[in-house]
């Protein structure tokens, strides 16, 4: 029923009979659990993308300086976040018998046309993918993904990330850690991968 809304909804939004196209669910939270029956009825393409951890606790940091996102300004929290995040894409990863696509945020940023080409082969898409992108009613609102301005350059960017966000060194430890841990599983049980 998901698959289903999301397709109604973006019917909606973007005036577009998507049939034969794909659509890209976003999925950044454990509570948003993908059923194991999506896996084997509808086919999904997964793509999993690893972010180290500094750049990555620091964004969560830094969003939670917004109003109504307090909860995430917390490092121990946003840590604790990210490690059971890693947990769960190393679950999903065994459930796919090798199935995905992996690559890490930093290929896709300074490698981004190797990257883009690699994915267009094996999506299968007549088209190459292009760095830069078309904004949709959404984008950058809350809700929706990037919230920050960064979205808004139209085209794929390298940023300086957050540098006046420090994190304690004990917590990057454990974090990176885990990172290391989800790094080396993904990348040996994919049958695709960036190198």
């Amino acid at each position: 029923m998901d698959l289903m809304k999301m397709k109604v909804g973006l019917y909606h939004e973007l005036k577009e009979d998507l049939r034969g196209k794909y659509v890209l669910d976003k999925i950044l939270h454990n509570e948003h659990v993908v059923d194991n029956d999506i896996f084997k009825t509808v086919s999904p393409k997964i793509i999993f993308l690893l972010r180290t951890p500094e750049s990555t606790i620091k964004s969560i940091i830094n969003m939670g300086r917004e109003p109504g996102m307090e909860g995430y300004k917390d490092p121990e929290a946003a840590s604790v976040y990210y490690c059971l995040r890693l947990e769960e894409m190393k679950r999903y990863a065994a459930l796919l018998d090798g199935n995905y696509f992996f690559l890490e945020s930093d290929d896709l940023v300074n490698s981004t046309d190797y990257i883009l080409s690699e994915l267009t082969e094996w999506l299968g898409l007549k088209h190459h993918l292009v760095s830069n992108y078309i904004f949709f009613n959404n984008t950058g609102k809350a809700g929706y993904g990037d919230r920050s301005d960064k979205i808004l350059a139209g085209k794929v960017i390298n940023t300086e990330g957050h540098p006046c966000i420090e994190i304690s060194p004990n917590l990057l430890q454990e974090a990176n850690s885990s990172y290391v841990s989800c790094r080396e599983y993904l990348r040996s049980c994919s049958n695709y991968y960036s190198s």
